[in-house]
């Protein structure tokens, strides 16, 4: 499961003169795996035995009675593994109907090739994330939008021409920066778990190329955090000529995250002026809500958008496109 959106309390109205409450589970989620993401209903009795909890009990026992704020109980489940008995209705609406939760695999190391064309033939390793139990998905998938940056940069290196410097913003495997390392004299990979980037960069750093990583570093970067941010840029203080991004809005939960997201994209790009820096977003479309919030988030943090001719393309299923935002 992906992200949740909300959680209805409904009250039967008829009776006014009852006055304990009816409390019923109705949750909109978002499912996704590797190739397709999808929006799903989540009705009272599935519900109740994904949490374990009645409606009744999470709103009167663990006070949680505003269905704007997922609880915790809810929040838990973002990002585990399940596998989904369901119905589409004639509307193509999809009902859940049964749930259970999949057992993770035991943490291997495992060399992954880019299915991408890379003209320098790069190699990358990934290390499963060893910490299964909180169900962290980062360094874990090489997502659809990874992979349309990677043949977007492998067949356009020449774009990268005059680019020194670049930093980018939800790495994950990090196979995306690692390419960009072999156009770039510095990189700096961040995500909110850099451990994951350290090692990986080890990893390929003992491959057959030792010196190929001289100017590759990963950061802990969490968007909005001003401190975090203010860190690399002090140890950075000349800034970056590129900020890079791919798929890295697919694990929000909130929607407010977009702002942040943006906020940090304004504030590198500030560092090195007008024209002397752009973000490049490889973006994938999976919902019509999210297509317009990212560009409108643009917009109104005074950035231009626009989509980069030709690069308009599906992969997993999905439409991709890749953007250049400026200042």
């Amino acid at each position: 499961m992906e992200s949740t959106y909300s959680t209805e309390v409904f009250v039967n109205p008829t009776f006014t003169d009852v006055q304990e409450h009816v409390c019923r589970y109705y949750m909109n989620a978002i499912i996704v795996d590797e190739t397709v993401t999808t929006n799903a209903v989540f009705f009272n009795d599935v519900m109740t035995d994904l949490l374990g909890v009645t409606c009744d009990d999470m709103v009167n026992l663990h006070g949680h009675d505003d269905p704007k704020i997922p609880p915790p109980h809810m929040l838990s489940k973002i990002g585990v593994p399940m596998m989904f008995n369901l119905t589409i209705k004639p509307d193509r609406s999809i009902i859940v109907n049964k749930v259970a939760e999949i057992s993770m695999p035991t943490p291997t190391t495992t060399n992954l090739t880019p299915q991408t064309p890379d003209p320098k033939s790069l190699t990358i390793k990934r290390q499963m994330a060893k910490k299964t139990a909180d169900f962290d998905l980062t360094g874990q998938l090489v997502w659809p939008g990874a992979r349309l940056l990677n043949e977007f940069v492998a067949t356009n290196s020449e774009l990268l021409q005059g680019y020194s410097t670049a930093i980018e913003l939800g790495s994950g495997v990090g196979v995306t920066g690692i390419l960009c390392s072999r156009f770039c004299r510095k990189v700096v990979l961040t995500d909110h778990n850099d451990e994951i980037l350290k090692k990986n960069i080890e990893l390929h750093k003992s491959s057959e190329n030792p010196n190929s990583c001289a100017a590759l570093s990963a950061e802990k970067l969490e968007w909005g955090n001003s401190d975090q941010l203010n860190y690399i840029l002090q140890k950075h203080p000349d800034g970056f000529d590129l900020v890079l991004g791919a798929d890295i809005y697919i694990l929000f939960f909130q929607q407010n995250s977009v702002p942040l997201l943006f906020d940090t994209v304004k504030q590198l790009l500030c560092q090195q002026g007008k024209e002397k820096c752009r973000f490049i977003l490889a973006y994938i479309s999976r919902s019509k809500m999210m297509d317009v919030m990212v560009t409108k988030e643009a917009i109104q943090h005074g950035l231009q958008i626009h989509e980069v001719d030709g690069s308009r393309r599906v992969i997993s299923n999905l439409e991709g496109v890749i953007y250049n935002i400026t200042l």
